[in-house]
C-alpha cells in the first residue's frame, strides 16, 4: 500500500506544484484570485506530502488488508475530494464555504460537497489511524 500513497502524494503533489503558475499570473494581473490560487497550490503540496508521510510510515502499522484498504480510500478520496474543491473555487471565484451571497448555485454546492465529504472522510481515516497506532503502542 505504501506506493500507493506515494504515486497518489505526488499526483497531488504535482496539482499544487502546477497550481504554481496561475497564482504568480494572478499575483501579476492582481485579479482577485491571489488567494484562492495560493491555498490550491499550498493547500494541494502539503496534502501531497501528508500522503507520502503516511505512506512511509504506514506498514509499521501492520495492518490487516482491509483496514489498510479503507484507510488508504478515506485518505485518498479526501484528499482528491479537497484539492477538486480549491481547484472549482479558483477558477470560478466559488467557494462553497460559509453562506452564499444568494440562492447558491450548482457550483457552489459541488465546492461545499467536495469539502465537507473531504473533511468527514479525513477525519474518519486519520481518527481510525490515530486508533490503530496507539493500540499499536499499548501493545
Amino acid at each position: 500500500m505504501d506506493l500507493h500513497y506515494f504515486l497518489h502524494g505526488l499526483l497531488i503533489l504535482m496539482v499544487g506544484l502546477l497550481a504554481g503558475f496561475p497564482f504568480a499570473k494572478a499575483i501579476r494581473l492582481q485579479n482577485g484570485k491571489e488567494v484562492a490560487w495560493r491555498v490550491v497550490h499550498s493547500g494541494s503540496s502539503v496534502a501531497g506530502i501528508m500522503l507520502i508521510a503516511i505512506g512511509g510510515v504506514i506498514g509499521r502499522l501492520e495492518l490487516c488488508r482491509i483496514l489498510d484498504i479503507l484507510i488508504f480510500l478515506g485518505v485518498a478520496v479526501s484528499t482528491y475530494l479537497f484539492v477538486f474543491g480549491m481547484l472549482l473555487a479558483a477558477i470560478y471565484s466559488e467557494r462553497g464555504i460559509g453562506r452564499s451571497k444568494s440562492t447558491p448555485s450548482r457550483l457552489w454546492k459541488t465546492v461545499k460537497m467536495s469539502y465537507a465529504v473531504g473533511a468527514l472522510l479525513s477525519i474518519l481515516s486519520v481518527g481510525l489511524l490515530i486508533i490503530v497506532c496507539v493500540l499499536k503502542i499499548l501493545a
